[in-house]
C-alpha cells in the first residue's frame, strides 16, 4: 500500500476538496476494522533465553496468551500493558518497591509478588526448562 501511495498525506489533486490517500484510506478501512462485542483479540508472547546454569546449557522459554475481556471489553494489549504498570505503581504506594528513580524490572521488582499480581489478573506466564547441547 505504501508503494502505491495509499499511505501517503500528500492531498489528491484533480478532487473538488482536499484529501489524501491516507485519510482516504482510513475513512474506508476503519468501520470495518473495528471489533464487535463479542470478537476476541489476541496478545501472544513467546521469550526464549539460552544460557548456561550450574555448568549446563539450557533454554527458558517463557510464553504467555492474553484475550479481550469480553465483560470488561478491554483489549488484550491494553491488559498486557497496563496491568503491569498497574502492578508497579501499586507496588510502590504499598512500599513494596522502596528504591527511588529510574529501576529496572529485572532487578527492582519483587518477582514473585509481580507474578502474583499478574496471576489474580487472569495473566498467565507458561515457563520452561530445556536442556541443550
Amino acid at each position: 500500500m505504501k508503494k502505491l501511495g495509499f499511505l501517503s498525506d500528500v492531498p489528491i489533486k484533480g478532487l473538488p476538496y482536499e484529501v489524501s490517500p491516507f485519510e482516504m484510506v482510513a475513512k474506508l478501512l476503519e468501520p470495518q476494522l473495528q471489533y464487535n462485542d463479542t470478537e476476541k483479540d489476541l496478545a501472544v508472547m513467546v521469550n526464549k533465553v539460552e544460557g548456561v546454569k550450574k555448568g549446563k546449557q539450557q533454554i527458558l522459554t517463557c510464553s504467555l496468551m492474553i484475550e479481550r475481556d469480553l465483560m470488561t471489553g478491554l483489549m488484550a494489549m491494553s491488559m498486557g500493558v497496563a496491568y503491569p504498570a498497574c502492578i508497579a505503581a501499586e507496588m510502590i504506594v504499598k512500599g513494596e518497591i522502596t528504591r527511588k528513580g529510574v529501576l529496572s524490572p529485572a532487578t527492582d521488582m519483587p518477582c514473585d509478588l509481580f507474578m502474583d499480581q499478574l496471576k489474580k489478573r487472569d495473566i498467565k506466564i507458561n515457563e520452561t526448562i530445556e536442556q541443550s547441547n
